[in-house]
């Protein structure tokens, strides 16, 4: 894979394909072929228990011969490695897959994108233009399951952008998004409370 901000996680991936083809079982079929002929590129993060560093590692298409993704989805994994396989060892991994292959493999239809523009517009509590009533205390829980599950980014500008990207075009501006964000970026990056 390019790069690991690129990746997403399988399970994001699962959830954009099985709304584009209407089934769970359908979009696991899907995902499944992907992985194995190579049209999708994936990694496995290993998540340290400790709490150091993570261990990330490009999968092979040949890895998903002893791999089957079944839904529901959760993103881990290991319950669907081959009894032995070495993977099924590891305690907490992720899958993350190629955003951009992704995309390009199942791309939006006209229906996805205004059901997208449907759950984009529950994300505000109020209507009106850009300085509307966002719904901030989701989007500080978002932000912070990201960075629990993601690691805390080294700029803030990372983490304005991913919440950006969870809004969509219905997104606050650039200044309420640091404002907003900032003080929960600053406890996690940290660890001090906030004041």
């Amino acid at each position: 894979m390019t790069s690991i901000q690129d990746a997403c996680l399988l399970s994001d991936a699962f959830k954009l394909v099985e709304a584009r083809t209407g089934s769970a079982s359908i979009a696991a079929f899907e995902i499944n072929s992907a992985l194995r002929d190579g049209r999708v590129q994936s990694m496995l993060r290993i998540i340290d228990p400790s709490g150091k560093t993570d261990k990330w590692m490009d999968l092979d298409k040949s890895t998903w011969n002893e791999i089957r993704i079944m839904p529901p989805i959760s993103g881990r994994v290991h319950p669907g490695f081959k009894p032995g396989h070495p993977f099924a060892s590891f305690g907490n991994c992720f899958v993350y897959l190629s955003r951009g292959e992704v995309a390009e493999v199942w791309p939006m239809s006209e229906h996805r994108e205004v059901a997208i523009a449907d759950s984009r517009s529950a994300k505000r509590k109020g209507r009106g233009g850009r300085g509307g009533d966002f719904d901030w205390e989701k989007c500080l829980i978002e932000a912070a399951r990201w960075m629990h599950h993601e690691g805390v980014p080294k700029k803030q500008a990372d983490l304005v952008r991913y919440i950006e990207d969870w809004f969509g075009d219905d997104c606050p501006g650039d200044t309420q998004l640091k404002e907003h964000l900032g003080p929960l970026y600053l406890a996690f990056k940290t660890g001090q409370p906030v004041d």
